[in-house]
Order: structure tokens, then sequence, then C-alpha cells
């Protein structure tokens, strides 16, 4: 079951979780965790990687809106969306024999579904742990969020071949970029307030720890989670990586604009 799950979630990844063959036969839950997230800082690679194991629940962004719709169209026809019992069905059929059920959500994931901030800090704190999963290098997450919002792929699984960089992908707005890297430091500002206000065991997993030691990364995800490490003993990256010698110039690019606001006004670049 393992195994076709895992090749199932890797290939038409999205056509799976929101369908019923994602669905798992009702079990009571012992622990819930949550994984609090932003765009471009290995989420997706830590939650397949989570759902390989077949052991840590089936957590995904449920609440990514087209996800959310899609989910809530199937099992709730016609009928207005409403967050309470969408969360049900989901707590009842995305946790693991085990007991453990997972949810990740970007902060403007969470925003869309639960619109109230009192009800957002009252859904986390249903949970019994969290993970921040977070970015330290921010200009180098902006670069990567430009670049998939410009086109660019979101994430490539192994098995699958690269395409040819798109030319838009390249099409570098400076200030558009230190915008967004702005705008990360204050969404991992609130994620933690929020982590610290609901008084959740935390762990923070930074992107380049997964990127620099993934199966060491994953054993701290699994102790932190009361399962066995050893499940991460040989794990490998589900996902490739997508930094290039691209995403490194337009660092530069950035860092030199910043240092010298004429190189734009200028024309270079």
């Amino acid at each position: 079951i393992r195994v076709v799950l895992v090749y199932r979630l890797l290939n038409g990844r999205f056509s799976f979780l929101i369908s019923a063959e994602s669905d798992l036969p009702p079990t009571p839950i012992r622990q819930r965790y949550f994984v609090f997230s932003q765009q471009r800082t290995g989420s997706t690679l830590l939650t397949e990687a989570l759902v390989e194991t077949g052991q840590a629940g089936v957590p995904t962004e449920y609440f990514n809106p087209d996800m959310g719709k899609a989910i809530w169209q199937r099992i709730a026809g016609d009928r207005p969306w409403a967050i309470a019992p969408y969360i049900a069905y989901l707590e009842k059929h995305r946790t693991t024999a085990n007991g453990i059920y997972g949810v990740k959500s970007h902060l403007s994931q969470l925003d869309w579904a639960i619109k109230n901030p009192q009800r957002q800090q009252e859904f986390i704190g249903r949970f019994d742990r969290a993970i921040l999963n977070y970015r330290r290098d921010k200009l180098a997450q902006a670069v990567s969020f430009r670049r998939a919002m410009a086109g660019g792929p979101w994430f490539v699984t192994q098995n699958l071949e690269r395409r040819p960089v798109k030319p838009e992908e390249l099409q570098l707005d400076v200030e558009q970029t230190i915008v967004a890297a702005a705008a990360f430091m204050r969404q991992e500002d609130r994620q933690r307030e929020m982590a610290h206000r609901a008084k959740l065991p935390l762990l923070e997993l930074p992107y380049e720890r997964l990127d620099e030691d993934f199966a060491g990364a994953m054993r701290d995800v699994l102790a932190f989670l009361e399962l066995d490490p050893a499940l991460a003993d040989g794990m490998q990256p589900p996902l490739q990586k997508l930094r290039d010698d691209a995403s490194a110039s337009m660092i530069d690019t950035v860092l030199e604009c910043l240092r010298d606001s004429d190189r734009r006004r200028l024309g270079h670049p």
C-alpha cells in the first residue's frame, strides 16, 4: 500500500490527494501536528517524505484554495463552503492507522480558509505540536518564489526530466523581489507569534537544514513526532533541487542594486 501511495503522490499528486483514493479508514486521533510553512521553504519536500513513511498522517496543503474547493466539492457537492465539516472530514479520513494526523498550511492559505484571526489561533491551538518550516535566506526564497510565479516549476519529482527554463522566469523585477523577501520576514514573525501563543512544542526546520542533511533532518522531524527516527535511514529527497546558476545570478543582481541603486536607473540590469 505504501509503495502505491508514494507512486501516486509523485505522479499526479494533486489529483490523488483530492480523491477518495487517498482517504483512509476512520481512526481515533492520538496526535495532531501542524506544519506552518511558507512558499519555497522545502515544505513539499518535507510532507512528501512524511507521507512516504506511511506513519505520519497525510499532511498536505488542505487550505490551498484549489485543493480545498476540490475536496469540498467531492464531499459536499454544491453546498456552501463550511470550515468545520471540512476539517471534521479531514480528521476522519486523513489519519494514519497509528493515529497520527497532520496538516500543512502557508500563512496565506490559513488566511483564505479561516478569515478571523482569533479563530485561526483557536485552530492552531487544536494541535499537539507544530513544525515551523521557513528559510533563513529570504532573498534566495524570494527569487525562487518570483521564478515560480513567472511560470517556473513549483517542484519536480525525481522521476521527471527537467524542462527548459522559460525566458519569463528570468525577467527579474528587483523591487518585487525585495518586497517578497520582506513579506516572508513578516510572515515568519507572525507564524512564530501564533505558535508561541498556542504554547505548542515547536520544531524549527529551516530549508537549509533539509538541503544540507535531508536524512538527518527527517530523523529530527520523526523524533519530534514521537515516531521511529530509523524510518529516515537511507531516505532520499523525493524532489529535485530547483536552485541553479540563474537563481544565483539573480540574487547577485538584487544585492548589487541594493548596494548601488544607480545600477537599475542606468539599465543594469
